[in-house]
């Protein structure tokens, strides 16, 4: 018995013998792509960002140089001519002792730093 043609197409989509059907070729063909497009979006949208961090950095930069002391003055030198032997004396242990103080500050100047 041949079923009339209503009944025949209920339960099929309605296509002709050999040729495939467009609309679910296109259906399950684009469903790749969009998965495959959402996926490349989303890691490109997942990528950490650049951050420009300001990071101090000590650098080495020659101390200046520190000044020398000043040259003491000397009362041996402001003795008059006719000093006595005591007046000497005095001037120059005086002499001495400036001269003393000087030197230690000279050499504190030219010693190494630790």
């Amino acid at each position: 018995m041949i079923a009339p043609v209503g009944a025949r197409l209920a339960g099929r989509s309605p296509r002709r013998r050999g040729l495939p059907d467009l609309a679910n070729i296109a259906r399950h063909s684009c469903a790749p792509t969009v998965i495959i497009a959402a996926a490349l979006l989303a890691g490109c949208a997942s990528t950490p960002r650049e951050v420009v961090r300001r990071v101090e950095v000590p650098v080495a930069v020659p101390c200046p140089a520190p000044a020398a002391p000043p040259r003491p003055h000397l009362p041996l030198a402001d003795l008059p001519q006719d000093a006595t032997a005591a007046d000497i004396a005095r001037a120059t242990a005086a002499s001495l002792e400036a001269l003393t103080g000087y030197a230690v500050a000279l050499e504190t100047l030219l010693a190494p730093s630790e």
